[in-house]
């Protein structure tokens, strides 16, 4: 019923000259029922339409379809009226204010998320220590036994920066803590790969939104400090904050064009950030750590499969390491992986090998070709994947790509309404699969559509059964199984919840049978170096 509400809305807000691409969903959407992630599709039309980025398509409501010219006082406020109310000619460039108003509600991604972001401004607001804050300079490196113990802002400056500056410099945060042990996480949010999905807001922008909604800040999941049950108590953690919008790979300046034809550039220098992070977590943490825990949360589980083997073979040395991937397996649709991984300028970066950069470069590297190389390479460390099946973030994030790829005739998918749970469970399967063929790989699937868990509270309640629903007694909660990465034998087998059945797109109410029962052990061999 929303969406038809919001299709009445773009009736009055186009003034029955619609875009090709509202076009095309109507077209679709008459030979399906609509469901609620064809909302992803209306709105991104709406603001594309509405920072003039779409071209109006003629005739835009035919005289045959009840529903033109009707007006309904019910609508769902997603403030076009203010751009409808435009002189003629002009339009509003405030994307920012046309999608604020977006219900938290709303049954779709961007309401998902946006609830997700309020949630942890609000945790952090109630949990926030005081933060130290030092900026390296002359010689004053910022060393981590100048904390006091306390947990610290550190502003690196050099060659680091956000995409949007008005927030401040770029920084990472710090959680002093035994030397030896390390938890390297990459935050999450977002991407920002064109100018339709910088001028949606995809993206964290500016450092002070990073840092708002950051782990450390609200002191949830294994940022937590005071949960017994929180193996990372005492490791130092350093948070790689995210706000290039690349995850964590972009080497690169962006030039986006505004409604006016203005065009401005914007640095997207991710991998930069993240340099300059390591370098200091390098200098302040024991020339061989004991034990080592590579993870990131959304966009940080892209960073994280990236970096992971740069950081595992040429980085840091360890007696003990595991790498956590926490809801993003990173399926995305045909023919867009390859060109937002080179438009990001990240081909001819050393965190990939020779072999890699070339493939890059021929336009062909998708991120399952590099981890199943960097997997196979480092057989005496535990790949743990943290999954729901039908992650909802995932999802609307796969939409977004597509329609910005169709919109430039560069991809061959038919999408127009939007991935459902069980055919993205089904596809996420099919990329397990592949890295199933290795003993230390691992995945954690969760029932259900919860976007991220290792910086929330549920990571302390999320087991198969759901985000709050744990686990059936013969199987462990989410948080106990990732403990065992780095307590016991380091690698736990994989976990799901419902029978097993082949993989099929009828429904998440089962367990791939090529991926269960899956147990895990890690190589006494050496790692070898990925070609």
């Amino acid at each position: 019923m929303k969406l038809l509400l919001l299709d009445l809305h773009a009736s009055k807000l186009f003034k029955n000259d619609k875009p090709s691409c509202w076009l095309e969903f109507e077209t679709a959407s008459r030979h399906s029922t609509p469901n609620h992630r064809m909302a992803l599709r209306l709105l991104t039309c709406a603001v594309l339409a509405a920072v003039g980025s779409v071209d109006a398509a003629e005739p835009a409501c035919p005289a045959s379809e009840p529903r033109c010219g009707q007006e309904d006082a019910s609508l769902m406020q997603v403030k076009h009226q203010q751009v409808a109310a435009q002189p003629e000619g002009e339009a509003s460039t405030d994307v920012d204010q046309i999608l604020s108003d977006v219900p938290a509600d709303w049954p779709g991604w961007l309401g998902a998320m946006k609830a997700q972001e309020q949630a942890r401004i609000v945790a952090a607001g109630q949990t926030n220590g005081v933060f130290n804050e030092c900026t390296p300079s002359g010689t004053n490196r910022c060393p981590m036994s100048s904390f006091g113990g306390r947990k610290t802002i550190v502003r690196p400056g050099g060659q680091t920066s956000c995409l949007d500056s008005s927030g401040g410099e770029y920084a990472f945060l710090v959680t002093p803590g035994d030397t030896d042990k390390l938890l390297f996480y990459l935050q999450g949010g977002g991407a920002c790969w064109d100018p339709i999905s910088w001028a949606i807001g995809a993206c964290t922008k500016n450092i002070t939104f990073a840092f708002d909604t950051s782990g450390m800040r609200s002191g949830k999941g294994m940022f937590n400090p005071s949960n017994g049950e929180n193996v990372y108590q005492k490791f130092t953690i350093v948070e790689i904050l995210y706000c290039s919008g690349d995850g964590h790979v972009g080497n690169t300046t962006r030039n986006f064009t505004d409604s006016s034809g203005d065009g401005y550039r914007k640095p997207q220098v991710g991998h930069q950030n993240v340099k300059a992070a390591l370098d200091w977590t390098l200098a302040n943490t024991d020339a061989k750590l004991s034990q080592l825990t590579i993870t990131g949360d959304s966009a940080g589980a892209l960073g994280t499969q990236a970096w992971a083997n740069s950081l595992l073979q040429e980085k840091f040395k360890y007696e003990k390491a595991n790498v956590i991937v926490d809801s993003y397996a990173a399926y995305f649709p045909a023919d867009t992986t390859a060109p937002t991984i080179q438009s990001f300028g990240a081909c001819d970066l050393p965190i990939f090998t020779q072999a890699q950069q070339t493939l890059c470069t021929d336009g062909v590297l998708t991120v399952p070709m590099f981890m199943s190389q960097t997997i196979q390479g480092n057989p005496l460390v535990p790949f743990a994947y943290l999954q729901s099946k039908a992650d909802l973030v995932q999802r609307g994030f796969y939409d977004l790509i597509w329609f910005t790829y169709v919109l430039q005739g560069r991809t061959s998918e038919q999408n127009w309404l939007g991935i459902s749970g069980p055919d993205f469970y089904s596809g996420t399967n099919e990329l397990f699969q592949v890295y199933n063929e290795f003993s230390n790989f691992a995945v954690f699937y969760v029932d259900g559509e919860t976007h991220t868990f290792t910086e929330m509270d549920w990571y302390y309640t999320a087991g198969t059964l759901g985000s709050t629903s744990g686990s059936p007694h013969n199987q462990p909660p989410m948080y106990e199984w990732v403990n065992g990465f780095t307590e016991g034998d380091g690698c736990p087998g994989s976990q799901c919840n419902s029978q097993l059945e082949g993989n099929n797109a009828d429904s998440t109410e089962y367990c791939d049978q090529q991926l269960f029962p899956k147990s895990c052990s890690v190589s006494t061999a050496p790692a070898r170096e990925v070609q």
